[in-house]
Parts: C-alpha cells; structure tokens; sequence
C-alpha cells in the first residue's frame, strides 16, 4: 500500500470525472487516464477490523483471490492511503462493458440468460459475492461476465452449501431496482436455469429452493421448479 500526501490525492483527482459520490466526497471517479478511482472513508466505530484490515486491502485482496479462479474482475493498479486527509483509494483499469442493469435497459428482460449459468458457477467455485446485483456483474466485450465491487466477497474451499447458495440468489432476484426485470424474465425460469448449472444433487436442490423461498418470503415470491 502506498502512502501518498494531500497534494499528491489532490494531483492524482485533477481533471477526472465524478461517476458516484459528490465532487468534494466522491466514491468513485474516473481519472485523465481512464482509470477507476474508488474512495474508502471511515466509519466512526471505536472497535472495527477496518483499522488493521482496511476495506482498500480487503477489496484488492479479493480482486486478486478471484483471478486466481479464474473469475474475470477489476486489474488493481495500485492500493493508497492518504493519512492528512484519513481515506484510502484503489486505482484500477476501467474494464470494457455494460453492465447488466445498463443491458437490460438496451435489450430488456432477455439480457438476463447468461447469469443464471454464471452464478451457479461462482457457487461450485466456493465464492459467495455479497454484493451481488445487476450494477455489479459486468457483460464485457468477449462476452464474459466481470465482478465489480468485490469487497465484500467470501471464498470457500469448498462449494457453497445451499443455504448460501439460496441468499445469495435471493438477495439477486429481489433487489428493489432490478426485480420487474426478474419478474418479466421469470423468477422460476431463472431458478430452473440455475439448478439445471450447478452441480448439486436433486435433495440439495429441494433444500436450496425451500431456503430460497424462505429468504424471498418477504417479497411475495416463490418458486417450485422442476428438478432434474
């Protein structure tokens, strides 16, 4: 990690463009180079792993746990603390793509067929993403799908057992912003595509889809596919 001064952070902004946050609290902005700068703040908690662990690290940790499996994600180019001004910021090559919610914007309902696929690998992969949803899974220009916003991902040895496996797809499918696209895709389409992906037993299907139900209770959908 790389300790840079307030003029240097002041340096690096100049020019860029602001894609969220505000300009003089941005989360994420795109430089004069085309790179990403995402901006890390503090929380103020008396106790929290963020002080010997902090989220700039963890995120390029995971970015680079990912490309070891062999899942398409962010290229860190370099991790900074700036201690005058108390933030870190992570530099990373903007990735070529739409994402998802931009995809379904353009095409509709029908860009949705690749992910089922995606997701069920993922899991047998033993990754759980926790900040699944569409503005987070990129469509790139060879088609593959990019993770962003990999901070928050957990890896496994194994495979996912089903009750991850079902949050994580319920978390997915009932995102606010996202679920009419869902809705018109179908809910039980997606599930079905899923299940006919992974490589689970038909009893660990039964019990992923009772969990997912349980999880989505909340928003009014269920789902009963049928098991292969």
């Amino acid at each position: 990690m790389d300790s840079i001064s307030a003029g240097e952070l002041e340096e690096l902004v100049r020019d860029g463009m602001c894609l969220a946050g505000t300009p003089e609290r941005p989360a994420i902005m795109l430089d004069r180079d085309d790179n990403i700068l995402k901006f890390f703040y503090p929380r103020k908690r008396i106790f929290s792993t963020k002080k010997w662990w902090p989220p700039a690290a963890r995120f390029a940790a995971n970015a680079k746990k990912l490309t070891n499996r062999g899942v398409a994600t962010v290229s860190i180019n370099r991790v900074m603390h700036c201690k005058e001004l108390d933030r870190h910021v992570i530099s990373y090559k903007k990735l070529a793509g739409d994402d998802f919610r931009q995809q379904c914007a353009e095409r509709g309902a029908a860009a949705l067929a690749p992910l089922p696929a995606f997701i069920a690998h993922l899991h047998d992969q033993g990754i759980f993403f926790r900040s699944i949803h569409l503005g987070n899974l990129l469509l790139q220009s060879d088609r593959s799908i990019a993770l962003l916003d990999v901070q928050d991902t957990r890896f496994s040895c194994f495979r996912l057992d089903p009750f991850r496996r079902a949050r994580n797809i319920s978390h997915l499918l009932n995102t606010r912003l996202d679920i009419s696209q869902y809705l018109t895709y179908g809910v039980e389409q997606f599930v079905t595509e899923y299940l006919r992906h992974a490589s689970l037993g038909r009893g660990i299907q039964r019990l992923l889809v009772w969990w997912f139900n349980i999880h989505s209770s909340n928003h009014r959908i269920s789902v009963s596919p049928t098991l292969e």
